[in-house]
């Protein structure tokens, strides 16, 4: 479509609530204070959950990282692989970055998930499926009860971490041979990922068997540096392997992006759901590339929910999972906004900041050009000094706006009333706090780019 019809749709189509960007009110909290602020105690309530020093942790297995202190109405109180290993990255990667007292944290870790891997459990074994087990007890202890089985992101996940922290042991000389379980470990888990990457499995928010966004988007992130770092331990069949498997990963993910919609759906084959879905905005960040539709797609999320939760008022950002969400934290009712997708919310547009600084911005599409227009202030969309200063003042007010239903002491559970702001379901949730860490750092890295 030319440009300048583009910019006619754009203007007949777009509702401005009767107020552009520049005339919105900015908040009075200094962000950069704020978040300078947050490093320190969002590691430590994070902390609070890690085995078996934290606060919250002293009676687990060390290197267990437990989802929440909650035991009892809702039960988090378990290791999940996932969670773990998301965790574990955001500890990894402030280790990477001079906080070298965090390396026995992550040793622990690695061998607490060394022998999760050994645990005979419902999925199956080391062998026939066990790799896709999602959850364990937090003495290591295998989980039996009915869930939703398997969970295929979770072993890729658990070997980008292990990868991430091994790759900085060999650049300081560790040789292969004195980390020989952590290198069998992350293995099998890229083996296993390898032969079942097209099935169906449960979602990260563990409640529907499809083949899913998120997991193919961590699936082939894992396989991308799988397939480095076998090579560089000298499994040249299995590097080979892990590259091979790419492509098809690669086809299979665009089959997601819906023309219609123009949204990246977060699921294929479920019909009552719109397929907008927070885990599209995970996806985005666990990955080594930026798929330009991820900002259209975050804008239609967003929008739907600020109209949807009454406590947005009609302007604020919080973030919920997808707008059918039933989940209340305790039970089945009606879907919150939760922290994690909020922050998450902002470290995408930071990481999509970051993305255009290199490469500069896409061609404009139907599909696009109605963001690029909005955030150009209906002024030229290929301004993009004014669209990075109007971007970062977006994604800060998602941190502001989630920052505004932290407790005083910046704990925060799993999620916020949509009606009172009340803090509800899990106490501390361990994901809550990593992705506040991950937001401002990449917020960090933005603000020192101009």
């Amino acid at each position: 479509m030319h440009i300048r019809l583009l910019l006619a749709f754009v203007v007949s189509s777009v509702s401005l609530h009767g107020i552009s960007i520049a005339e919105r009110r900015t908040e009075n909290m200094d962000v950069d204070h704020w978040a300078e602020l947050q490093k320190g105690i969002a590691m430590s309530h994070l902390l609070d959950n890690v085995g078996d020093s934290g606060r919250y942790a002293k009676n687990v297995n060390a290197g267990c990282i437990i989802a929440s202190p909650s035991n009892n109405v809702p039960n988090y109180y378990f290791q999940w692989v996932r969670d773990s290993a998301l965790t574990m990255m955001t500890v990894i990667d402030r280790f990477l970055e001079g906080d070298h007292g965090l390396e026995s944290i992550i040793v622990k870790y690695m061998d607490e998930m060394v022998r999760l891997q050994k645990v005979n459990n419902p999925s199956g074994d080391f062998y026939s499926g066990g790799l896709g087990e999602p959850k364990f007890h937090t003495d290591g202890s295998s989980f039996d009860e009915d869930w939703g089985r398997p969970q295929n992101d979770s072993p890729a996940l658990r070997a980008m971490a292990f990868i991430r922290y091994l790759n900085y042991r060999f650049d300081h000389g560790t040789e292969a041979h004195e980390v020989v379980p952590y290198i069998e470990a992350l293995l099998a888990d890229l083996d296993y990922t390898v032969g079942i990457w097209a099935q169906p499995g449960f979602d990260l928010w563990e409640e529907i068997k499809d083949v899913h966004y998120f997991t193919l988007t961590v699936q082939k992130t894992a396989l991308q540096e799988g397939a480095a770092f076998a090579k560089r331990v000298g499994a040249w069949d299995q590097s080979t392997l892990y590259a091979e498997t790419i492509h098809p990963i690669d086809l299979k993910l665009g089959e997601f992006w819906d023309h219609e919609k123009g949204i990246i759906r977060g699921y294929k084959n479920i019909p009552n759901r719109s397929g907008l879905d927070c885990s599209v905005l995970l996806a985005s960040l666990y990955s080594k590339e930026f798929d330009t539709h991820t900002l259209p797609t975050l804008r239609k999320l967003q929008e739907s929910m600020t109209q949807a939760y009454p406590i947005n008022q009609g302007h604020k950002q919080l973030i919920g999972r997808y707008l059918e969400d039933v989940y209340d934290g305790v039970s089945s009712s009606i879907g919150n906004p939760w922290f994690l997708c909020t922050h998450s919310a902002a470290e995408v547009v930071y990481k999509a900041i970051q993305y255009y600084d290199s490469y500069g911005l896409p061609e404009l599409t139907s599909h696009n050009v109605q963001f690029f227009v909005y955030f150009a202030e209906f002024g030229d969309p290929y301004n993009w000094p004014l669209i990075r200063k109007n971007l970062i003042k977006y994604a800060d007010k998602f941190l502001q706006d989630a920052a505004e239903f932290q407790h005083p002491n910046g704990s925060m559970s799993e999620q916020i009333s949509r009606f009172d702001g009340q803090q509800v379901g899990a106490l501390d949730l361990t994901w809550s706090y990593s992705s506040l860490l991950n937001a401002i750092y990449r917020r960090e890295a933005i603000k020192h780019t101009v």
